[in-house]
């Protein structure tokens, strides 16, 4: 497997139905191989199934409405193992598109902290954010983006 023996689970044991399919819950976790095995009588079938878990990176904002010239203060985390030192881009939605303004690393516990000073915005906008984590090598995740927050600014 992709984990060290210390992270496997424990084996599951399942019955399958009439029609042989079977199922059974994991624990949430990293992208990892799980070894299936079928017995019947003396016969032993056995093969391995790569299972992909996407990364969903915490991410929330400090304040919802401010002014233009305050900053509003991003905070996230991302699931381990291997979560430190990664790279975490944060994205400003314009129009249908996402565009990166800012370029973040984890610390050892996997969080990370940024801010960003509005200064352009006249009237009421408001304001879609999101945290995107891109394939990294060493983090077995596969890429992915944090649910969205809203931030609302006067100008």
């Amino acid at each position: 497997t992709d984990l060290p023996d210390a992270s496997r689970e424990l084996a599951t044991s399942v019955t399958t139905q009439a029609n042989g399919r079977f199922a059974t819950r994991l624990d949430p976790g990293p992208s990892r191989t799980i070894d299936v095995v079928y017995r019947f009588n003396e016969k032993r079938l056995a093969d391995q199934v790569k299972i992909d878990s996407v990364v969903v990176p915490t991410f929330g904002v400090a304040k919802k409405r401010l002014t233009n010239g305050r900053p509003v203060i991003f905070r996230g985390q991302l699931p381990g193992p291997n979560a430190e030192s990664r790279a975490v881009a944060l994205q400003a939605r314009a129009g249908r598109k996402w565009r990166t303004f800012k370029q973040l690393r984890t610390d050892a516990q996997g969080r990370f902290k940024g801010k960003y000073r509005f200064t352009q915005t006249s009237g009421r906008q408001r304001y879609l954010f999101r945290a995107l984590v891109k394939r990294q090598g060493g983090y077995p995740y596969e890429p992915g983006a944090s649910r969205k927050r809203k931030v609302v600014v006067r100008g």
